[in-house]
């Protein structure tokens, strides 16, 4: 249980080059909210995220709350970031040069999870497949 009181990981200094080097388009910090409430804040209204499950290695921790199953999956992507403490819009063209700067300050765990798309305003923007 101890996993689920580690405290916030600041992203500061590995974030800073790709910021001054203009490849990020956007950020979303994963805290309460997890990743369906946390990614529609920098995005717009007729763009949406379609995540891919299992893209990523989910903490033991969340694996057995999701294998649990008594609280519902959707319930659990909005209360939890999963393992996801950070989510960058980057394009595909820099998505390697990004996760290969990220590796230089120790987040060797990056990974591509998704890709964006247009959606109608409205539409839900985050989707978990």
């Amino acid at each position: 249980m101890e996993a689920l009181l580690e405290p916030t990981r600041i992203y500061v200094k590995c974030l800073l080059p790709l910021l001054k080097a203009n490849l990020v388009s956007a950020m979303a910090h994963i805290t309460g909210g997890g990743l369906v409430e946390n990614i529609p804040r920098v995005l717009p209204a007729d763009m949406m995220v379609r995540i891919k499950e299992g893209s990523w290695d989910m903490p033991p921790v969340f694996q057995w709350l999701f294998g649990l199953n008594v609280v519902p999956p959707a319930d659990l992507w909005r209360t939890f970031n999963c393992g996801i403490g950070m989510v960058l819009v980057v394009s595909e063209e820099d998505a390697d040069k990004v996760i290969e700067s990220l590796a230089t300050f120790g987040e060797v765990g990056a990974k591509v999870i998704g890709v964006v798309e247009a959606c109608a305003a409205g539409d839900e923007q985050v989707i978990i497949e």
